[in-house]
């Protein structure tokens, strides 16, 4: 899937997409656009929204304040979900798309000297932030604004990402702004324009304690839990994070003291229990949802991860909850 991500270069955006843009050219903007930012946008998104970057010329942050959408970021892809704020350097490969709606803060900032430590930090993804720590200044500057910043999507496919940018945003950011001279400070809109800055800078800290190993080891976890029944063998496994087998077991082992087929064994069964627990699969159904060939194999696993067999734990959950 990587591979074919980044294979492609044109924007898709279908019918009901819409994006609220901050707009920049607003004298009352100057503590943004003085420190080059070029875009903040409240964008709502639906399934089929596909914007690629394989060589993008700004940094870009993303906050998602409802629903999901994937990021692949220098080869390693991401769930974001509410309270996850990534951030893109500019010139690292990137693609974002949505299989549900997306709303999403997006602020795009030029490679200018506020930001040049953003390129040295490298992509990351930080994740259990506060939802509002960019939607709410943006929604205040926006309820600030003239309706004129709506730019509601006409389906657009096939375009050159900067194209599709330029035609939709051009008129309403300020790239070289000739500003009057920044506002009085008390005015909400630009107080809200401060606000926002200093969320941005403080990103600039970056992930206090999360390194690239745990990062990559986070994002295969993740592609585990979203396909379980998937062949996920230490070779596969090792094969994804582009690494040998001997390499996959001892940065599992240092950062999570276990083996990496404990670990998907782990995530197979909370999967597992989560759907015994809240549907009527079969057992047999859920063995092969999870990735176990056989009902016995499944069930001697879950008895090792669980104390009892899978058709027990279900008939026990059931009691307690008709207690």
């Amino acid at each position: 899937m990587t591979s074919q991500r980044f294979s492609r270069s044109t924007v898709s955006i279908p019918d009901g997409c819409r994006d609220d843009v901050v707009p920049l050219f607003d004298s009352r903007a100057e503590p943004l656009f003085s420190v080059g930012v070029t875009q903040v946008a409240m964008s709502s998104l639906v399934s089929g929204f596909d914007w690629p970057g394989p060589d993008p010329r700004t940094h870009l942050v993303l906050a998602t304040v409802e629903g999901s959408g994937r990021l692949l970021l220098a080869g390693l892809e991401y769930d974001l979900t509410p309270g996850t704020v990534a951030v893109c350097p500019a010139h690292v490969p990137r693609h974002q798309w949505a299989d549900e709606p997306w709303r999403v803060v997006t602020i795009r900032l030029a490679e200018s000297e506020p930001w040049r430590r953003f390129a040295e930090m490298g992509p990351f993804v930080l994740d259990d932030q506060d939802p509002h720590r960019f939607a709410a200044p943006t929604r205040g500057i926006l309820g600030e604004s003239p309706p004129a910043v709506t730019a509601v999507s006409g389906a657009s496919h096939g375009r050159d990402p900067m194209d599709e940018f330029l035609d939709r945003f051009g008129a309403l950011v300020n790239l070289d702004p000739k500003s009057a001279g920044p506002a009085a400070p008390t005015e909400p809109f630009a107080l809200y324009a401060v606000i926002l800055r200093i969320q941005l800078e403080a990103l600039l800290a970056g992930p206090a304690s999360v390194s690239d190993d745990e990062r990559r080891l986070a994002s295969l976890w993740e592609a585990v839990r979203r396909d379980p029944g998937c062949d996920w063998s230490v070779e596969s496994l090792a094969r994804r994070l582009s690494v040998s087998r001997a390499t996959l077991h001892r940065l599992v082992a240092r950062h999570h003291d276990h083996s990496p087929g404990a670990i998907v064994e782990s995530i197979r069964m909370d999967q597992a229990a989560h759907l015994l627990v809240n549907s009527v699969m079969p057992v047999k159904a859920i063995a092969s949802r999870v990735g176990y060939s056989t009902p016995y194999s499944f069930s001697a696993a879950f008895r090792r991860a669980r104390g009892c067999p899978p058709s027990d734990f279900r008939e026990r959950f059931a009691r307690i909850q008709s207690e």
